[in-house]
């Protein structure tokens, strides 16, 4: 059953995606942009050009196959001979597909990241075994093998590589008539689209791209936003098998961690969240509005849905206006209004004019003079053990946090050493356990406040390594 997709510009906002009701037809708008149809010809270009439709068909049973990198190959012929919706359709949704497999990603994952075996068709990818393979072998230490003066240069690669994709997209979609196509639900499947597409045979349009589009907004202006911070530390302490006091090193290296580098950077990313919700905000106002392409019933269910248009005029106006944009503390389905004001129930509230301000992150992380990150420790102890027939217990857990002065490694045997003392010589069937903890001290950014968090309780501190433990049983 095909079903017709009416609002899918929620997951600009929220990563929701919504399939309305049971459409079984379509519009007379629905063909426009369509070459025609001579039956000796059905592509309306010349005797040689292969029927797209059938290109098409053949892609999808393809799918069925699981022959993604075939299933692709075929759109991209099908695209190449005719350009119309249908294949333009296709084609955006494969180009999305394959930016985890083109040659500038498969550049970047072999040596900007190390991974020398990544491949390069979609099919090895989503195989498990590669991925289990590639975590096996120590994805950090790799990554900081190839990039042994931090991360900004793999950051902007990534950020490129996502960019060029995206452009060629956005000019897909500007090319498109407001018309639908038909997505085959194996097409969906193939393409791992469920979620935005839900699991059957949807009719779907420039609407729904520009949503998809939308979404990949968000994410290039939070990739860009993390590109003007400065990521810039000495990885070659770090080897297979990292060690914490390895890992300790490498951050320390890094003097300017988190300060701003490139405010342009920052520009960008909010004229990229901009034209994200601007962009979702005109997919719903195209698809509610006066056009044959989206029945009266879709519409009317989409508008049930306003909240989340609320959410999306209200982000656009704290970005354009420098004002402050509010989080519910609610189900949003269950609103009846966006909230505005600290009079409502909300959860955060960002100040969109600090947010992309010189120096937003200085403060951060805990560093010293020298720019250097401070870490701390803790120690979670405790022991039992047999005495005169009865079982004694203890336990400690020092969560004030005690500044690193010296190698982790020394702390947490001498945390050991400490509690081995603890347990009386004549006990019976003791058991202990150590565990030392590695932490830094942070403080919620200056454009963020949390519902319930007073200014005193804006630093806190955060584990970073927790898993350095040890224990005894004597049995």
């Amino acid at each position: 059953m095909k079903k017709k997709l009416g609002i899918l510009w929620l997951v600009a906002i929220i990563l929701l995606s919504f399939n309305a009701c049971d459409n079984g037809s379509t519009s007379s708008d629905d063909n426009k942009g369509e070459q025609t149809s001579d039956p000796n010809n059905p592509t309306g270009s010349d005797d040689t050009t292969e029927d797209y439709e059938d290109t098409l068909d053949y892609a999808v049973r393809l799918f069925e196959d699981l022959d993604i990198d075939g299933g692709i190959k075929q759109i991209n012929k099908a695209y190449a001979n005719t350009k119309n919706d249908t294949t333009k359709m296709y084609y955006a949704l494969a180009k999305l597909a394959l930016i985890s497999t083109n040659a500038d990603t498969v550049n970047f994952m072999k040596k900007t990241c190390g991974f020398e075996s990544y491949p390069n068709k979609l099919n090895s990818l989503i195989d498990t075994d590669w991925w289990e393979d590639c975590l096996k072998d120590g994805f950090v230490e790799k990554v900081a093998k190839a990039n042994p003066q931090g991360l900004n240069k793999a950051l902007n690669e990534l950020l490129k590589i996502f960019t060029t994709t995206y452009d060629e997209v956005v000019d897909i979609s500007k090319d498109m008539e407001q018309s639908t196509v038909t997505l085959p639900e194996k097409l969906i499947e193939a393409l791992e689209l469920e979620e935005l597409f839900g699991d059957s045979d949807i009719l779907a349009g420039k609407a729904e791209l520009d949503v998809v589009i939308a979404a990949m907004g968000l994410v290039k202006g939070g990739l860009e936003y993390i590109s003007a911070f400065d990521w810039t530390f000495n990885t070659s302490s770090i080897k297979t098998g990292m060690n914490v006091d390895d890992f300790i090193t490498a951050v320390q290296s890094g003097t300017k961690l988190l300060t701003t580098t490139n405010e342009d950077m920052l520009a960008a990313s909010k004229k990229s969240f901009l034209d994200a919700v601007n962009l979702a905000m005109s997919s719903y106002d195209y698809i509610i509005g006066n056009n044959k392409v989206y029945p009266t019933e879709i519409k009317d269910t989409l508008k049930e849905y306003n909240i989340f248009y609320e959410a999306a005029k209200a982000f656009k106006e704290a970005l354009e206006k420098g004002g402050t944009f509010y989080v519910p503390d609610a189900d949003i389905l269950e609103l009846n209004k966006w909230p505005t004001s600290k009079g409502s129930d909300w959860l955060l509230e960002i100040d969109c004019g600090k947010l992309f301000s010189d120096g937003v992150l200085d403060n951060a992380v805990e560093k010293d003079s020298s720019g250097k990150v401070n870490f701390y420790t803790t120690c979670d102890w405790y022991y039992w053990y047999l005495s005169d027939e009865k079982y004694e217990w203890d336990e400690s857990d020092d969560s004030d946090g005690t500044p690193l002065a010296e190698k982790f490694a020394s702390v947490h045997e001498r945390n050991v050493a400490e509690i081995r003392t603890k347990i009386p010589e004549n006990a019976t069937w003791p058991y202990w356990n150590c565990c030392t903890n590695l932490l830094i001290k942070v403080q919620l950014p200056d454009f963020i406040t949390i519902n319930g968090i007073e200014d005193n309780e804006r630093e806190t501190f955060w584990y970073v390594w927790d898993e350095y433990s040890d224990n005894y049983d004597y049995e």
